[in-house]
């Protein structure tokens, strides 16, 4: 394991297009103690996830299905300057067609399909920065493996949706369970905010 463990952390902005990600990517390769890297949405999209929630209470299916369509292609375009841009195209389609599901079929919005709505934000530009982590860092720093972690099986809360509290002791000892033997050679992606 290594001296210090960093933890980075990126919002919205420093998501919000490849380029902004690639910089993001070299300052966290620059940096071999950053094991765990934290990523928001990309600018806009929780807005719209808002907006898509509005929709699903409103029952409006039209702006349900062109909010959805928004995301899909703001988050593909992303994804289509990678050099491996088809495994990402791929992770954001399948994301984005859980989305779909969620939205289409949820007839009201209660506080944990407004929270799972609002998660899928964090989940398509953590997938997306994982590839551009593994890609930038490829050939410089070979010793470190990149892996999307789904934050969600390593934080457990009380299940209050829209106010859980964190179970600091169940979570210490997942993290001690997933991760801690992996950081010598190994970065993890996350989503949070």
């Amino acid at each position: 394991m290594p001296n210090l463990l960093k933890v980075a952390k990126f919002g919205g902005t420093s998501m919000a297009s490849f380029d902004a990600m690639k910089r993001c990517a070299a300052i966290t390769i620059s940096d071999p103690d950053k094991k765990i890297i934290v990523v928001s949405a990309t600018s806009g999209t929780t807005n719209q996830l808002t907006k898509l929630i509005d929709a699903v209470d409103a029952a409006d299916e039209g702006e349900k299905n062109e909010l959805i369509a928004v995301i899909r292609s703001r988050h593909i375009e992303i994804c289509k300057s990678l050099v491996e841009s088809e495994r990402a195209i791929n992770a954001v389609s399948s994301l984005v067609d859980e989305l779909k599901s969620i939205a289409l079929s949820a007839r009201t919005v209660t506080p944990q399909i407004r929270d799972q709505i609002l998660s899928y934000g964090e989940m398509l530009s953590s997938v997306i920065f994982s590839q551009v982590l593994f890609e930038q860092g490829n050939g410089k720093d070979k010793s470190d493996k990149i892996e999307w972690l789904d934050a969600r099986d390593v934080i457990i809360t009380d299940h209050t949706h829209s106010n859980a509290e964190p179970d600091v002791d169940a979570i210490e000892k997942r993290a001690e369970e997933m991760l801690v033997s992996k950081f010598e050679n190994r970065r993890f992606v996350t989503q949070g905010f």
